[in-house]
């Protein structure tokens, strides 16, 4: 993996000798990567953007505008997120078009039905007559060619009712989970780009691109325990708490492995080793006699 420069060149052309050397030869350098395994994530918890493995590419004008937001992150959950400034974005790039690429990540291993994209957006139109426009393309040929599997602009794009004319920037609730199915690819290995384009009204937010199977996973879809976990992310420990009592806590990979199970008798507050858990996203489920609950959290390193 890494940087290469390929050269071809001519030896004895027709069998003669070249007066002319100087156009025998031709170099090009190009970049090999290793492909990243299945499930996938990234959360932009890492202060380097773009992320490892993924490449920016602004197109239509040197001025770059995607970056790494610091302070707010999908739902809240975070303090990282990928962010297109378009409110501060002069005039003159109207229309431009910003790609955010991924590694090329293998779906030779996943489960032949019910394998999805999902990730998290934010978007508040500057007025009626600006959409920002949001895509999600992927290619299965180290991007030859590339397909649409995501599209939305202006009011379809939008979290948020109404408009702002100052600089959005989501609260945890201005926030919306999309869901792409990705069945017609697996058994292949993907590259997604995510688009944006400026059409000078304001900023589009996206975090939490998430390639699983919820299948072999833990739904998070109870909220009937108040339980609240932080920090998050993390890379050595989280502290649970909340309605704790009689408890067991269990902590599942991606995959729906359990990787750690605690019973909790009395105390309010539970503290999580997660210091050897490899970087990722895992479920940490809460139940006691009167409900579950389940809630992400991401192991950084």
């Amino acid at each position: 993996p890494g940087g290469h420069k390929l050269t071809v060149y001519t030896s004895s052309p027709n069998g003669n000798s070249d007066p002319n050397t100087a156009n025998d030869s031709k170099a090009a350098s190009f970049r090999s990567e290793q492909y990243a395994g299945f499930p996938f994530f990234e959360g932009f918890t890492a202060a380097t953007f773009p992320p490892a493995g993924w490449d920016y590419i602004s197109i239509d004008n040197p001025l770059a505008f995607m970056s790494r937001n610091g302070t707010v992150g999908g739902f809240g959950n975070s303090t990282g997120c990928a962010k297109m400034d378009v409110f501060s974005t002069p005039y003159s790039n109207f229309g431009q078009v910003d790609y955010l690429m991924s590694p090329n990540i293998d779906l030779t291993t996943a489960p032949a039905t019910g394998t999805e994209l999902t990730f998290s957006v934010a978007y508040r139109q500057y007025d009626a007559g600006t959409t920002e426009a949001l895509k999600v393309l992927l290619s299965t040929n180290c991007g030859s060619t590339w397909t649409t599997i995501y599209n939305k602009s202006g009011s379809t794009l939008s979290t948020v009712s109404g408009y702002a004319t100052t600089a959005f920037t989501p609260t945890a609730s201005q926030w919306r989970k999309e869901t792409v199915s990705l069945s017609p690819y697996v058994g292949q290995n993907v590259i997604l780009a995510f688009a944006t384009t400026c059409d000078f009204g304001n900023n589009i937010y996206f975090d939490d691109i998430t390639l699983t199977n919820p299948t072999i996973g833990i739904n998070e879809n109870s909220q009937e325990l108040s339980v609240s976990i932080y920090p998050n992310p993390a890379s050595e420990f989280v502290t649970v708490s909340g309605e704790l009592n009689n408890s067991a806590i269990s902590v599942y990979s991606m995959m729906g492995t359990e990787v750690a199970n605690i019973r909790n008798n009395g105390s309010t507050t539970i503290d999580i080793n997660i210091s050897e858990y490899p970087s990722g996203i895992y479920f940490v489920q809460v139940k006691t006699e009167t409900g579950t609950a389940v809630r992400k959290i991401v192991v950084s390193r």
